[in-house]
């Protein structure tokens, strides 16, 4: 009996120990993140309120690791010294180093990890991993005082004692806590931070998040398309909200009339209706409208870009689908919903469907596709051949491998620079003496890590043609972020160069060029205004232009291609189906500020927790109303927001029944006008 009374009293005082090692530990991770927050995220003093929440946040955090964790861990250092004294130090080492890793990744992506790890395959999160992140001095000394504090700390605390009776009082309240408070459930519903999301994430503990949302996405049911009643609901709801749009069959949702009406062809002249024009595609890694995250912005670095506009058709308020690349093929050459994890993730079933390059295809155009990555990653590779395209660059071409420059061979990246690749387009465009033709243009080089070559050519020519007055906010951002800058600097060039190369061919002037970003960089992003990481820029420039015009009505991605189509349609020899699954609709020219735009958009992890619904928007269980410029103004309304919610659950079950169940099309609808 007294042995087992020793045994109790020295666990419990064992237990008091460690407790207080978890509680100091946690705290002194949340220090070191708070510094970070401060130096390299560009946030400002006012998000420390944020950061003492998460103090709190942490406390509560100790009290479920206290219960679940110490209780038996103080048995077993108490009973087997060594075996316990092992799984404290691992406990210890695995958690800062942890919370580095984890940091890191908040740093580059500009959001904890979560369930994105079961959104890639293994080959693409390695890669992204690799080609993503870099060393320097900073990641290295925040590495340190993470691992050295923490250490530290530890021994220092090592030999208390602590007495009984203070013991068994810290070990009822943490049961009391642990019992009454579901910090699992704070986690889930953003508890303390009503207003906002961004808010939230800096004051969450990073590895709890991490587990808590894995965890939650491998116990969700997320096929609720199966249910044939949730998708006739569904259905109905749907067609009901977008009444003015002609639907034909309930059983394949998004299919409709092609009816959109021809916006283009007031502002363009036509030769002839049998000379088609050619088009050049450009789709800019991470060009976002306002590249410095600052709306009333007074620097640009992309200035051959910012003439282009002059003389363009051109939306400044144009919105992607998807927080990453990976949606942006589907979205402007398809108008298709994304499903569960994109439509065009290689291990999706790919539905019956149809796009634009599919009808340029069918018209006699000849198709390239040139990038300069593994043109595999995301699927790209897959759409393309799904598509009809003729001609698809990858890396890994012995002819594109040798236009690499030596920095690949310094740096894991991502693929070839703009201008490298931009060469050898050219000489395979060459090779093919082709007419109609589309090339299509993926970007690279304003992506992470953000090297470029003579990298310090481009820094020195900001720092000398630029007023940079870092007494500003967009100052500060602008010099903390140089490297970044200089990139967008590099590839503007870059693209003064292709536009020059197709200004040299006979066949420039019966050429269309579109050019677009993917989506905004998430390193610049604002994160107060959730949809600004969708707002990209849309120019349409053309010799055959005969008006030019800045329109402020929304557009989106998903209006690319019945825009285009319904040009083609009505001012060529071009045939078109009769219906088709179009999200988007005709581009709004109108000169004046309306949003009139109904979509959903998917996440980096592929969740869909937004909803742009008219002058509403969804996003993380907030409402706003939508803005001039897309700004955003947060909103109570309690039955709105429910309506909001149910809506894009609706949204979401159809986006997923017609991806999986092949309803997007019906195989006989592909009869031509």
């Amino acid at each position: 009996m007294d042995t087992l009374k020793k045994i109790g009293t020295t666990s419990l005082q064992e237990w008091a120990r460690m407790l207080v090692q978890v509680v100091g530990l946690f705290l002194l991770v949340r220090l070191v993140f708070f510094l970070e927050i401060l130096f390299r995220f560009n946030a400002d003093l006012t998000k420390t309120s944020s950061m003492f929440v998460g103090f709190f946040y942490d406390i509560l955090l100790s009290c479920s690791v206290a219960v679940v964790v110490l209780v038996p861990l103080a048995i077993i250092k108490t009973l087997f010294p060594k075996v316990g004294r092992f799984f404290q130090w691992f406990f210890v080492i695995g958690y800062l180093l942890l919370s580095f890793i984890l940091t890191e990744y908040f740093y580059n992506v500009g959001s904890p990890l979560d369930h994105v790890i079961f959104a890639y395959t293994p080959r693409n999160i390695l890669d992204t991993v690799l080609w993503s992140t870099s060393v320097s001095f900073t990641s290295v000394l925040f590495f340190v005082l993470y691992i050295a504090l923490g250490i530290i700390f530890f021994i220092a605390t090592d030999k208390k004692t602590f007495a009984f009776v203070p013991s068994i009082v810290c070990l009822l309240a943490t049961i009391v806590v642990f019992c009454c408070v579901k910090y699992k459930n704070l986690v889930r519903e953003e508890w303390l931070f009503e207003s906002s999301h961004t808010d939230f994430l800096y004051a969450v503990n990073q590895p709890s998040y991490s587990i808590v949302k894995i965890l939650d996405f491998k116990e969700k049911d997320k096929d609720s398309y199966t249910q044939m009643q949730n998708v006739a609901k569904a259905t109905e709801v749907y067609h009901t909200k977008n009444n003015k749009t002609d639907y034909i069959d309930s059983q394949y949702p998004f299919m409709r009339k092609f009816t959109d009406a021809d916006v283009l062809g007031a502002f363009m002249k036509t030769s002839s209706r049998d000379t088609l024009p050619n088009f050049v595609f450009i789709i800019v890694e991470s060009l976002g409208q306002y590249l410095t995250c600052v709306d009333s912005t007074s620097l640009s670095f992309t200035p051959f870009l910012d003439s282009l506009k002059q003389k363009s058709l051109y939306w400044p308020n144009c919105v992607s689908t998807t927080e990453r690349t990976f949606g942006v093929m589907p979205a402007v050459f398809a108008s298709v919903p994304q499903g569960r994890k994109g439509f065009a993730n290689e291990w999706l079933p790919i539905p019956e469907y149809n796009s634009l390059l599919k009808e340029f295809h069918d018209n006699g155009y000849y198709l390239s596709f040139f990038y300069g990555g593994a043109a595999s990653f995301g699927g790209q590779n897959a759409f393309m051949k799904a598509n009809g395209v003729d001609y698809i660059s990858d890396v890994t071409l012995d002819t594109m491998t040798e236009a690499r420059s030596s920095l690949q061979k310094e740096f894991y990246r991502w693929g070839v620079d703009d201008s490298e690749l931009f060469d050898f387009a050219e000489r395979i465009k060459g090779q093919q003496n082709t007419n109609p033709f589309v090339d299509i243009y993926l970007t690279l080089s304003s992506h992470e890590p953000f090297e470029i070559p003579n990298i310090d050519t481009y820094r020195n020519k900001i720092l000398k043609n630029w007023h940079i007055d870092e007494t500003t906010k967009e100052g500060k951002i602008v010099k903390d972020n140089l490297n970044i800058f200089s990139c967008y600097l590099y590839t503007d060039e870059s693209l003064r160069q292709l536009f020059n190369y197709y200004k040299t061919r006979d066949d420039y002037d019966n050429t269309i060029f579109i050019v677009t970003g993917d989506h905004r960089t998430g390193k610049l992003g604002n994160p107060n205004i959730p949809i600004q990481k969708y707002n990209v820029p849309l120019i349409i420039y053309s010799p055959l232009l005969c008006l030019t015009k800045t329109m402020e009505g929304v557009v989106s991605h998903y209006d690319i291609t019945p825009s285009v189509s319904s040009f083609l349609k009505h001012n060529y020899s071009f045939d078109v189906p009769n219906n088709c699954h179009w999200l988007g609709t005709a581009f709004d020219t109108s000169e004046s500020f309306q949003c009139n735009k109904r979509q959903a958009f998917m996440l980096n992890n592929t969740d869909v927790v937004e909803y742009l619904f008219d002058t509403v928007y969804l996003a993380y269980g907030r409402l706003y109303s939508v803005q001039r410029g897309l700004r955003l103004k947060q909103i109570e309304n309690e039955e709105l927001l429910d309506d909001m919610q149910t809506f894009l659950t609706m949204y979401q079950t159809l986006s997923e029944y017609t991806l999986y169940k092949n309803k997007l099309l019906k195989p006989t609808t592909t009869n031509k006008k």
